[in-house]
């Protein structure tokens, strides 16, 4: 385990401990967050020692998976409304089917399930795309970068991007047999990244989670 490795571990470790001290004091939103980023930590622990001791931990990326789609879905059903958070909750059980079927007959649970995590990347990105518009619609009295849902977005849609990146290249390098490190070092810094904007994201979710639940937002 390699120094960034072990940063990002910490990032996540450090966010979901800080976040649940302060648990109530956060919107419902970023309590799912929270949760998911606990959930992140034990996944990631266990999955790599997994790894050492039977050389795959693919079970544990179909798992978690799921468990990012539902949780980040539930999140964004309360910040988005009307028509779209619908849409979202009824496309929910068709993703989950679909992700248990790709485990059990297209990728199965020993390779890594990229069918459902790049379809659950698009959602992603739409789901930050939205937030904006959201944010744009609906202003806050609070700076934009003291807003927890700016950070949220924000690293919804660089992860999802570089995700897309990340494949691309995957599929480059291997056709061309040069699949190297230097592609393992760029994911772990994207999985960095991504933790400290979502770390951001929480910590600054304090500073409008009391104006939010006053005004009736996120329900």
């Amino acid at each position: 385990m390699n120094i960034i490795q072990n940063i990002y571990l910490a990032v996540i470790f450090s966010t979901a401990l800080i976040g649940f001290l302060r648990f109530k004091k956060h919107s419902l939103v970023f309590r799912l967050l929270i949760i998911l980023l606990a959930i992140t930590f034990v996944t990631e622990v266990i999955g790599r020692y997994v790894g050492i001791r039977r050389h795959n931990s693919m079970p544990f990326d179909h798992f978690y998976a799921v468990v990012e789609y539902v949780i980040l879905t539930l999140m964004y059903s309360k910040i988005l409304q009307n028509s779209v958070r619908k849409v979202i909750i009824t496309l929910m059980p068709f993703m989950c089917a679909f992700a248990l079927y790709n485990t059990l007959y297209l990728q199965g649970i020993n390779s890594f399930p990229s069918n459902f995590v790049l379809i659950c990347e698009l959602f992603y990105m739409c789901y930050a795309f939205l937030g904006f518009k959201k944010i744009l619609l609906h202003p806050l009295p609070i700076p934009l970068h003291q807003q927890g849902l700016f950070w949220l977005n924000l690293a919804q849609i660089i992860f999802s991007t570089t995700l897309f990146i990340y494949f691309g290249l995957m599929n480059y390098l291997n056709s061309h047999h040069s699949f190297g490190s230097s592609l393992v070092i760029f994911v772990q810094a994207i999985n960095l990244i991504y933790a400290l904007l979502l770390s951001t994201a929480i910590l600054n979710d304090a500073n409008s989670a009391k104006y939010l639940e006053l005004n009736g937002q996120y329900k």
